[in-house]
């Protein structure tokens, strides 16, 4: 992994001595780099056994036996991500004001989650590294100094984010049921990861029977 980073103090520049009086502090900072980690659930490479002893009627007849906890998973990889920030800090009035503004987008590939398989070894659902991810956002964070004397201070604090996020690969297509299960396991080209989708509800027919269009759609759209 590696990061390059970089700070530009601009209240420290001749051009800003006319702003001094207001501007106490001011910086542009930017930073690019390439993190990994490992996900917390996907743990082997090799495969995993479990001992046990099979209960009989007859204690003499105990068997010794193993169960296959995990297959094989020599393909796992670190999950990875290019991190871009740009950033600029703020300190106005000796600093009574303050605030930072960051902008970022994170390239997550080789991401690691549950994906469902045909199932040979014993296991319908294994860990792999299924798709990439686009990540965009904004974070402002503003602090003021209401009141500062000897036996009393008044600070507040503001703090707003959003973000955008998109899977742009995927090599794993959950089916229907694993889209509507509310687990978080929706995960679908073009929209977030662990998005919740939900079937349209088109009311009750005339046995009273409720009735659904079955083309599935995003839950944060309000659709029942």
């Amino acid at each position: 992994t590696w990061t390059f980073a970089g700070k530009w103090i601009i209240s420290n520049e001749a051009f800003m001595e006319n702003a001094s009086r207001i501007v106490d502090f001011m910086s542009l900072r930017a930073s690019y780099g390439l993190t990994a980690k490992m996900n917390e659930q996907a743990i082997n490479s090799t495969a995993v056994f479990k001992h046990l002893i099979i209960n009989r009627t007859l204690l003499k007849d105990r068997e010794n036996a193993l169960r296959i906890l995990h297959l094989e998973n020599r393909d796992l990889t670190w999950e990875k991500m290019y991190e871009l920030n740009l950033g600029l800090e703020l300190g106005l009035f000796n600093n009574r004001i303050s605030a930072t503004f960051d902008v970022y987008q994170r390239n997550s590939f080789d991401l690691i989650d549950l994906i469902r398989t045909s199932g040979v070894g014993g296991q319908y659902y294994k860990y792999a590294n299924f798709g990439d991810m686009r990540t965009r956002g904004v974070e402002l964070a503003l602090q003021t100094k209401n009141i500062v004397t000897d036996n009393f201070s008044w600070t507040t604090a503001f703090t707003v984010s959003g973000m955008k996020q998109k899977i742009t690969r995927l090599l794993n297509t959950p089916n229907t049921f694993d889209m509507v299960a509310g687990t978080g396991r929706g995960n679908i080209l073009g929209f977030p990861r662990g998005a919740l989708f939900s079937f349209n509800f088109q009311g009750l027919n005339n046995n009273g029977l409720p009735t659904f269009d079955f083309g599935l759609y995003p839950s944060n759209q309000g659709v029942n």
